[in-house]
This record gives C-alpha cells, sequence and structure tokens, in this order.
C-alpha cells in the first residue's frame, strides 16, 4: 500500500458488501458508473479480507485476525464517551435472538436490540451481575444494541463477531481455545437467567423477540492510540468512529451524496465507510442503485475533472481497486459489467 502526499486529494471508500453475492440483486442490474471505475482501476493485492481487520489496518494499527481485534474497548469509547484507555479488558457481549431450526440453533436475529429500552438493558444487567459477582464479571449496558462485560485478565478463547455469525448455525462460531468449556458454559447459564427474566416475560407479552443470548465478541484492551492518518473520515459505523476518536481523527455522519462534501474538501486523504443498514440490508438491490447514482457516478465526474487525484475502493476481500484520472483515459481498457468482478463461488 502506497500513501499519499498531503497535496493531493485522495478518497478511500470501504464498501465491505459491495461485491459480495447477492441472492435477491438480478443479475441484469446494471451500473455503469461503478464497472467503468473497475475496468480502469489497477488492482493491487489486499492482505487484510475482513471488514474489521481493513479497518484497523486503515487507520495504521498492527495487522491481526478478525478474531483477536479488541472492538470491545474501541466501541465502549464511544459509548462511553471515554477519551482514556483504562488497561481493563472487555468483551463484547451484544443482546441477540436464538431460534431453533430443526437440527440447528440459528443467530437469527441481532438487530432486534433495536426495540430494546435502556430500563429493560438495565434490569438484565443488574440480574447479570448479581450473579457473577463473584466471579469478579462486570456487566454494562452504555448503548441499548451495545452491551460489554468488563474481566480481571485476556481470556484464552477465540471468539466471532456477531455480524460473522448471524443467520447461521452457532455450532460453528461458539468459542474455542483454552477456556471454551467455561465461556460455553457461561453462554448456558446466562441464556437460563434470560429466560427467566421479567424483561423478556414482558416482551413476549408485547409480541416482542425475547433477548434470549448474548453473543460475546471482540475481546481486548484498547490499544496503543497512533497518529492520526486521515483529513476526516465519514461514516455511520461504531467500529470507525471508536478508530477515529482514539487517533483524534474528525469523523463526520456519512453523506447521503459524495457531492455534500467534495466541492469543500481541502487537500488531504480521506476515508469513506459504507455500510449498509438494517433497511438497506433488506432491499440490496435498491441500496446498490442509490450507491451507483449518489456515490460511484459522482466520483467518475470528479476524476474526469481532475477534482480528485484517486479512489481506492476496498471490497474488504483480497484485492483493492485505485483509480486515477490518468487510467480513466485507457479507453483501451474496455469498461466490463461490474457483475464481472464478483469473486467466484467457492465449490
Amino acid at each position: 500500500m502506497h500513501w499519499f502526499k498531503k497535496s493531493s486529494r485522495i478518497l478511500h471508500l470501504v464498501i465491505p458488501d459491495l461485491l459480495a453475492a447477492h441472492a435477491v440483486v438480478s443479475p441484469d442490474l446494471s451500473l455503469p458508473a461503478l464497472g467503468k471505475l473497475l475496468s480502469r482501476a489497477q488492482v493491487e493485492a489486499w492482505e487484510y479480507p475482513h471488514f474489521h481487520s481493513s479497518l484497523f489496518h486503515l487507520f495504521g494499527f498492527p495487522p491481526s485476525s478478525p478474531e483477536t481485534l479488541p472492538i470491545a474497548a474501541l466501541s465502549r469509547l464511544l459509548d462511553e464517551n471515554n477519551k482514556e484507555a483504562d488497561g481493563k479488558f472487555y468483551l463484547r457481549a451484544d443482546p441477540v435472538y436464538l431460534q431453533a431450526d430443526r437440527d440447528r440453533l440459528v443467530l437469527f436475529d441481532a438487530h432486534n436490540a433495536e426495540t430494546i429500552s435502556m430500563e429493560e438493558a438495565a434490569q438484565i444487567m443488574c440480574e447479570l451481575n448479581a450473579f457473577y459477582a463473584e466471579e469478579g464479571l462486570i456487566f454494562s449496558a452504555p448503548h441499548p444494541k451495545r452491551w460489554y462485560v468488563q474481566l480481571l485478565e485476556q481470556p484464552e478463547i477465540t471468539l466471532y463477531s456477531v455480524n460473522d455469525a448471524v443467520g447461521h448455525d452457532i455450532r460453528n462460531y461458539m468459542p474455542t481455545g483454552a477456556q471454551q468449556l467455561r465461556w460455553r458454559n457461561r453462554i448456558n447459564e446466562i441464556q437460563m437467567l434470560l429466560h427467566q427474566s421479567p424483561v423478556n416475560a414482558a416482551r413476549v407479552a408485547r409480541h416482542q423477540l425475547p433477548i434470549n443470548s448474548l453473543w460475546f465478541w471482540g475481546a481486548g484492551q484498547l490499544p496503543t492510540a497512533v497518529a492520526p492518518r486521515w483529513q476526516q473520515v465519514w461514516g455511520n459505523e461504531e467500529i470507525s468512529q471508536g478508530l477515529a476518536l482514539h487517533t483524534q481523527t474528525p469523523y463526520l455522519d456519512l453523506p447521503k451524496s459524495i457531492h455534500d462534501y467534495l466541492e469543500k474538501l481541502p487537500a488531504g486523504d480521506y476515508l469513506s465507510i459504507i455500510t449498509p443498514n438494517h433497511l438497506e440490508l433488506l432491499d440490496r438491490e435498491q441500496w446498490l442503485i442509490s450507491l451507483e447514482q449518489n456515490w460511484f457516478d459522482p466520483l467518475l465526474a470528479c476524476l474526469t475533472q481532475h477534482k480528485l487525484d484517486s479512489i481506492w475502493i476496498h471490497t474488504c476481500q483480497d484485492k483493492v481497486f485505485k483509480i486515477t484520472p490518468n487510467k480513466l483515459r485507457c479507453w483501451w481498457y474496455k469498461s466490463k459489467p461490474w457483475q464481472l468482478f464478483l469473486p467466484a463461488e467457492k465449490e
């Protein structure tokens, strides 16, 4: 990866779902601006083929596997509005709904947390903290969707992101490692506690999904801060926001369209994280069309007019696409449909 002098205007786009296989997207969907950008790109190898690993690397932190990234400590930094590292170990303990499906137990939903009130979260925290007081575990819920447990030491287990596990049989994503039995037992204990909780009785009475389990992931301490790399970061995603806060990088809400920011950008390197929200996940085709209209089409025009020196498109797979005005002038590179850049399906 080559970084640019500050007299340039460089935009990096991180769009992890861009080139994922979308069964609900028409194979004939036309995205000509995206197709042209990818066709004229210089393609480079990318050694961090996971969303969170890509984010950590782009912010200048040492490379690490996604299972060992200290996600909890970073997002807690944001949720607790605390800019100081406290040296303690944290785990995310996110509220989820597990559903039995024949011989499988599926992490059916991690979005029902949007219906959880702070009062419900606080009551469950009291129940968990009373039960685990002697073990030194301290549960907290500063955000209705993101819950935490503070530990005495780094747990000797491998844990998997809730985003990777949702929609799948949890047997393939359970804790593994030296302390796996202890943590699997805790998960079972917590499920029994939640089953008995008055919070869930009230939720079921209101025809809401119960909170029938917690998902542990993102263990670790807050990493040592590094110097800011970006002039600004744009997004609506908590891990990048935590990384920006930790590196003292300005973080702005993701604009609906790049038009909102492009005309007033001074020289520098910019990072934009574009992830679909819950509603956009339900209509991926419309999300892609919106990206074409609000991002790829205007970015193509900006490169043509030399308003940007380059853009980099990170799909969090094994390749990154770098596009420059000079590359766009290479007319002999025929524009291809964007679908040709989808990764080959694994057998």
